[in-house]
């Protein structure tokens, strides 16, 4: 802490009582989801990227045991999270927000959980830079015959995705 933050706080403590007060109120702001908090409502939630949506959005966080998606490293700490998001425990949602780090993709952090929430989530909507997934009834656990390995420059076959009708294109 800088001698000037100790000197206002020991002799004019309403004015960084002030100060911190308007900091709140600007990361408040710059974190605000207020779509995607609407949708949460009450409902638990997981956040793969900044922790910091969570708190200035009020929300219910339910952190998976390593919430930092870099920290979770080894077989142990991978299975930890992955069997989060398979259990009971699991969070109603997930915003997500896909930050590359050291031109890594986003399921290289965190694999095993990344491959738990695809089967257990379903995408919702998005605000800004994060998606809302919600937590499925039952789970997709993809079948032997759509799971295959394939060699780095190997060409994919893929069906297109079935797009669901929404509820406005049915009126």
């Amino acid at each position: 802490m800088s001698v000037a933050i100790l000197y206002v706080a020991l002799i004019r403590p309403l004015k960084l009582r002030h100060q911190l007060d308007q900091q709140y109120l600007r990361l408040e702001t710059r974190f605000a989801l207020p779509h995607l908090r609407e949708i949460i409502g009450t409902g638990s939630v997981d956040v793969r990227g900044d922790q910091r949506k969570a708190i200035f959005n009020k929300l219910s966080w339910c952190p998976r045991p390593i919430f930092q998606t870099y920290s979770a490293y080894t077989p142990e700490l991978l299975a930890a999270n992955a069997a989060f998001f398979e259990g009971t425990r699991a969070p109603d949602f997930i915003l997500a927000s896909w930050e590359e780090r050291d031109t890594r993709l986003p399921p290289a952090d965190d694999g095993a959980a990344f491959l738990a929430i695809l089967a257990q989530y379903e995408p919702v909507t998005g605000e800004t830079d994060c998606y809302l997934f919600r937590r499925m009834k039952n789970s997709r656990v993809p079948s032997p015959a759509v799971v295959r390995e394939a060699n780095i420059g190997e060409g994919l076959k893929y069906l297109p995705l079935r797009r669901r009708r929404s509820k406005s294109s049915t009126r």
